[in-house]
């Protein structure tokens, strides 16, 4: 009997299903409680059995027993008209019994309650004479230990002991006696069907007689099964991946998702793996690109059973492409107990999960990209400029190439890169290939350079083929990698190929993706380069990190240039202009010059003007740079008027052409203001 009613906001509660409700960091509001009370019998039944009965023997004919008959003949607990099935809540502390009580139920017999041992048996009597027994209620609490059993004169309470996360069925029946100073007197013996047993004479007859008395015998003591619940809003261990990992085959579009970790299944029904991540891709529009866009996916849901400690994920990840992402995967357990919390807090998905600190993964490319379509290559140089005390300084720092890109980009995915290709060096024992000699077979793959030769000057600092660490700007390095234009033939020992891998930008003006190259050249002077170009994805499997290689057209590195500015702090019209760098030694030399410029008053860049135009004087030290070096007046006071320096250097090389014998080319300039 419920002592207070079913609300909507206990849903899943009934008189037979005793829920009590909390969060795996918050305890129970409110204990749940029921009245347990004998069954009802029929005047006929009582006085069959000699409840009516004076000492003397004949029925009591008494004016109180007709009153007990007439009030409680055809008593009962009233049900709710909306709900049949629901009796009426009784909030007293101690309930009264409206109608005449079995006399074969002397009390309550619970099998295997919480807190104590496994099929034991709990009995607790309905006390007081016939027929007004006294029941008792049963109060389900939190906690562990045994039952506690409490009586005053306001009240008898039977609390019961719930862990969080436990469910628990009870058999509840009444137990019997067999005391001929009872009454009614030898309950068992009495009962018909028991006779049967007996005279059956089973072998474990004392066994049936004491289940028997213990209310545990069906035929004589139906038991109704009492469900006790302690719901808990969410699961009470926090999803946490220990060791997530994912692997891919070559040419797969899914990844496999595996790991172990700790889980509560006695509070979780299940978990699901929940994915994130953003990918940038080029969507060929004249939007600024990359466009960055957002997936999501719950690729595996791992169900949980009651008393499992461990959460196994071992499940598929299906992307419908071979692209490298790099995911954020989140572990989310759901409580098992959802239909227990009413639909204002269920309908937040957050309130009734809990969720990991997020993992991510690097899920590898799993095919060759697309290969790179490079339309043009340009030399570039950096420059940079600063002042110290009475110097100027100013540097272009060469050996540097833009690789111009047709759309669009991102075939394999995310953190894809332009590689340029290499050739290792050949193994000594290796007589198919020559030491610093690219094979004729190898040349359409692998990047090149070498010494201009119309100019005697050093060669670059490695023959044939440039090394990895010639790349000062490269994001990142591969060795071991194969190519997919010798997958068909039989593997040569030489043919190991490593590449470099520099980041890719997008030009808006020219609706175009760019590379910017930057090598180390030593002593070489304006040496050619053959790049050769692959997409280079460096998370992928095996045998898919490049595409198919596109040799570049020739280009040669400029080489570095520095110019300084000594000031005169006394007569501020005199200064030393110095500038060093690597040249040749023939055939010819190069010139440098300096041209002092004023501007007119009132002009703007295109007013500046020659005032002279000097020639540097070359020296050599015991480095391989060359020093040019100029002593300079100029036509009045620093500061008095603008004034700037243009330094421009020329090659001179002969010609086999009618008209001039030599030529120059300008190699070098640069501006310093003063």
């Amino acid at each position: 009997m419920p002592r207070t009613a079913f609300g909507a906001a206990e849903p899943g509660e009934s008189v037979e299903r005793i829920v009590i409700r909390s969060n795996f960091n918050t305890h129970i509001a409110a204990v749940s409680e029921r009245h347990v009370a004998p069954p009802k019998t029929s005047v006929e039944v009582a006085e069959a059995h000699g409840m009516l009965d004076t000492p003397a023997g004949p029925p009591d004919k008494s004016a109180v027993t007709y009153h007990i008959l007439a009030t409680k003949a055809d008593g009962a607990f009233n049900h709710d008209p909306g709900h049949p099935e629901n009796p009426v809540p009784h909030p007293e502390a101690q309930l009264r019994l409206p109608y005449l009580p079995d006399p074969f139920a002397p009390g309550a017999a619970f099998r295997s309650l919480p807190g104590t041992p496994d099929g034991s048996v709990w009995k607790t009597p309905f006390t007081g004479a016939w027929p007004n027994p006294l029941p008792f209620r049963l109060a389900l609490d939190e906690g562990s230990g045994p039952p506690i059993f409490l009586e005053t004169a306001t009240e008898r309470v039977l609390t019961i002991k719930l862990p969080k996360a436990e469910i628990v069925e009870v058999n509840l029946s009444c137990f019997l006696t067999d005391d001929a100073t009872t009454l009614p007197p030898n309950m068992l013996s009495t009962m018909t069907i028991w006779s049967w047993i007996v005279e059956a004479n089973p072998a474990n007859v004392a066994d049936l007689r004491a289940l028997a008395l213990d209310g545990g015998h069906w035929m004589l003591t139906p038991p109704r099964t009492l469900t006790l619940v302690h719901a808990v809003q969410q699961p009470l261990i926090e999803p946490q991946f220990q060791s997530l990992t994912s692997s891919k085959g070559l040419g797969a579009t899914f990844a496999t998702l595996q790991d172990e970790f700790p889980i509560n299944g006695n509070s979780t029904i299940n978990v699901d793996i929940e994915a994130a991540w953003s990918e940038p891709v080029d969507d060929l529009t004249d939007s600024p690109q990359p466009v960055i866009r957002k997936g999501t996916a719950l690729p595996v849901e791992v169900k949980i059973g009651r008393g499992d400690t461990i959460a196994v994920v071992n499940g598929k990840h299906e992307f419908h492409d071979t692209k490298h992402r790099n995911v954020a995967y989140t572990a989310v357990a759901t409580t098992r107990f959802r239909e227990y919390f009413d639909a204002s807090i269920t309908a937040d998905p957050n309130n009734i999960t809990r969720r990991s600190l997020p993992e991510t993964l690097s899920i590898a490319n799993s095919a060759r990209p697309n290969a790179p379509n490079p339309l043009y290559v340009l030399p570039t140089f950096g420059w940079t400029s600063r002042t110290e005390g009475a110097w100027n300084f100013s540097r272009r720092q060469g050996g540097g190439l833009r690789v111009y890109l047709d759309r669009p980009w991102f075939s394999s995915g995310e953190g894809e890169l332009l590689g340029v290709v290499l050739w290792g060096s050949p193994p000594a024992d290796s007589p198919e290939c020559k030491s610093f000699e690219v094979p004729d077979s190898l040349k359409g793959y692998v990047t090149q350079w070498g010494m201009d030769p119309l100019w005697n000057a050093p060669p670059p600092p490695s023959q044939a083929v440039p090394q990895l660490d010639h790349f000062r700007n490269a994001v990142a390095f591969g060795e071991g990698l194969t190519l997919d234009e010798l997958s068909n033939r039989e593997a040569c020992k030489c043919e190991a190929f490593s590449v470099a891998g520099h980041t890719v930008a997008y030009d808006a003006t020219r609706k175009l993706w760019y590379c910017d190259i930057e090598l180390v050249v030593g002593n070489a002077y304006f040496p050619f380069i053959r790049l050769a170009l692959a997409r280079y994805q460096p998370a992928s499997v095996a045998d898919a990190h490049l595409s198919r290689v596109v040799l570049a057209e020739f280009a040669q590195l400029l080489p570095d240039r520095s110019a300084s500015i000594s000031l005169d702090p006394i007569d501020l019209t005199k200064l030393q202009l110095a500038v060093n760098g690597l040249t040749y030694d023939g055939p010819g030399s190069a010139s440098m010059w300096v041209t002092v410029q004023t501007q007119r008053v009132g002009g703007g860049d295109l007013a500046w003007v020659p005032v002279s135009t000097t020639a540097m004087t070359p020296s050599h030290f015991a480095g391989p740079d060359t020093l040019w070096t100029a002593q300079l007046t100029l036509p009045a006071k620093r500061g008095t008027r603008p004034f700037r320096l243009l330094i421009q250097e020329f090659e001179t090389y002969s010609t086999d052409f009618e008209g001039p014998e030599q030529q120059t080319r300008l190699v070098y300039a640069d501006y310093l203001n003063l």
